[in-house]
């Protein structure tokens, strides 16, 4: 039986000091360790700085990215905070285009 898609929206970087105990690491864990992970990460509001130069967790992100699993950043949040030029992993598009890709997915977990 075939996987439905479902989507991961970071909203917030989700680091602290205790690094192993926050949801964003627990997710990354997981994927890490799935054979093929059905999954869709999108990257807004605060959570866009993950994908960005200096992110403690970008090298973990290429590599999710090199097994399969699709990111996708708001580009309204990165121009924000200034982040456009510092993106190293997914790609970079608009709300809207995340709002109707999340429709399609049969789950989506809000981080």
């Amino acid at each position: 039986m075939e996987q439905q898609p479902w989507a991961v929206v970071i909203s917030q970087n989700g680091l602290t000091e205790m690094e192993g105990h926050t949801d964003i690491h627990q997710l990354l864990s997981m994927l890490e360790g799935a054979e093929q992970p059905p999954v869709k990460l999108y990257f807004t509001t605060e959570g866009v700085a993950l994908v960005a130069t200096g992110s403690p967790i970008l090298s973990r992100l290429k590599e999710l990215e090199a097994s399969g699993v699709e990111m996708v950043t708001c580009r309204t949040c990165l121009d924000y905070l200034g982040l456009r030029d510092r993106v190293e992993v997914g790609h970079i598009n608009a709300m809207e285009h995340i709002m109707t890709d999340m429709e399609h997915s049969s789950n989506v977990v809000m981080l």
